[in-house]
């Protein structure tokens, strides 16, 4: 068995991936050919904060997307300064394959409608007659300047308003994975921070997989595993990574299995009494593979039995510890 997004292999016996929490396959399929052929710069921006917002869009309806100048926008004279990106390099340019240019540029474009909602700031002119008089000319000059001072300061007045708008979104963005017009993943924000993302997983319209995250690094989450509407399991990181899950098999609220993790990889998993919460089983693993095991048959709350696994978890010593 094997897990569709990271690739892990599992023995028979697992149907969920412990990292990613999917359900997992009998074959992975085969390496995709890269689709790009000539790329076209489908959005520009001189907001850092955006660009995520339209990685993710893009991930997921599958369009493959070339993000450019974005890893040099501080390495050139001033830096990004106040307009938001390198006046050398130029903003970020969001480039895809030319056969996905038409549905890229509908989704960004829904993109910067749907989170920020701003109102578009009206260009301000002023036309002026021309006078064959030097007096007129003078001012016709000074009117066709004037319009320029006001537009420059109703274009500043906008820029601000967009600017604070954008820093201090908070609320929800939808995304339909499955494209049957119902949403099931959400991204939660708060003053432009995530703070948590949601996820529907059998697109029954109800959430059972909640990622809570601090300064924009997961630290957190929980899910329903069976899809009963009830928290059965809890997850921790560290920095991002994996390092314990937790899982109440009998809903009681109390894990009866704890999972533990280094750098991501389980390498132990333990097993406790419904009613005396005992540790009964432990198992030890290395890469992900089980190695030792040990069980208390009598739930006296000592272990028996001790059994030595190869590496392909085939048992080839056994031991009576009592």
């Amino acid at each position: 068995m094997f897990c569709p997004n990271c690739g892990a292999e599992y023995r028979e016996g697992f149907t969920v991936c412990s990292d990613c929490n999917v359900p997992l396959v009998t074959e992975l399929p085969g390496e995709e050919e890269i689709g790009f052929t000539k790329l076209v710069t489908v959005y520009e921006t001189g907001d850092p904060a955006v660009i995520p917002f339209a990685k993710s869009i893009l991930q997921s309806e599958g369009i493959k997307y070339f993000i450019k100048g974005e890893s040099l926008q501080d390495l050139f004279a001033g830096g990004r300064l106040g307009t938001g990106f390198n006046p050398v390099i130029g903003p970020v340019q969001i480039q895809v394959d030319e056969n996905d240019v038409e549905k890229a540029k509908e989704l960004l474009n829904q993109i910067e409608q749907r989170e920020f909602d701003l109102s578009e700031t009206d260009t301000v002119s002023e036309q002026t007659e021309t006078i064959e008089d030097s007096g007129g000319k003078k001012h016709g000059i000074k009117g066709f300047l004037r319009g320029i001072i006001i537009g420059i300061l109703i274009s500043g007045i906008g820029l601000y308003v967009y600017d604070y708008k954008k820093k201090h979104f908070s609320g929800v963005v939808e995304y339909d994975t499955n494209k049957d017009s119902k949403p099931d993943l959400f991204y939660i924000y708060r003053n432009r921070v995530i703070v948590e993302v949601d996820e529907d997983r059998n697109f029954d319209g109800k959430v059972d997989l909640w990622e809570f995250y601090k300064e924009e690094i997961v630290d957190r989450g929980e899910s329903d595993n069976d899809f009963d509407g009830r928290v059965d399991t809890k997850f921790s990181y560290e920095n991002g990574v994996l390092s314990r899950v937790e899982i109440d098999t009998n809903n009681d609220n109390r894990p009866e299995i704890i999972e533990d993790y280094t750098h991501g990889v389980l390498f132990a998993r333990s097993w406790y009494h419904e009613s005396s919460r005992n540790l009964w089983k432990k198992t030890y693993l290395a890469g992900g593979v089980m190695r030792e095991e040990y069980i208390d048959q009598d739930y006296d709350g000592t272990f028996d039995i001790k059994i030595i696994y190869n590496s392909s978890e085939r048992p080839v010593k056994t031991d009576i510890l009592h």
